[in-house]
């Protein structure tokens, strides 16, 4: 099950990653159901829900139709975080993913949607 990233301000998006596979998919739903079920009997419709695929492997039919799956959970889905060797080194030395490579485009992306969510940019 994708774990939810709850974050401490109430009016920042919760951060629900996800992977492609059908299990990934299944414990997105169900994440989801459940921030859905807490914020109705809390009465409250903050925070935001962004549901953020990773370790995708668009090699795969799961991995190229996970942003469509995802989204049929009607919630926004940001854009994805492909699954490449060079997110799993940079993580492994602690290093950043170097910025002209196709991984630094996709997080970019990834915080400019989160920023938009936030309102911080149009």
């Amino acid at each position: 099950m994708p774990v939810c990233y709850r974050n401490p301000l109430p009016e920042c998006p919760l951060n629900a990653p996800s992977g492609s596979t059908v299990l990934d998919v299944r414990g997105a739903a169900e994440t989801v159901g459940t921030i859905r079920r807490h914020l109705k009997s809390a009465k409250r419709d903050r925070p935001d829900i962004l549901i953020v695929p990773s370790r995708i492997d668009r090699r795969t039919g799961a991995g190229r139709d996970v942003v469509a799956t995802l989204a049929a959970l009607t919630e926004p889905v940001a854009p994805a975080i492909s699954y490449r060797a060079i997110v799993a080194d940079s993580l492994a030395t602690g290093e950043a993913v170097p910025p002209e490579t196709p991984s630094a485009a996709e997080f970019a992306a990834l915080a400019d949607a989160v920023m938009i969510r936030l309102g911080e940019t149009q």
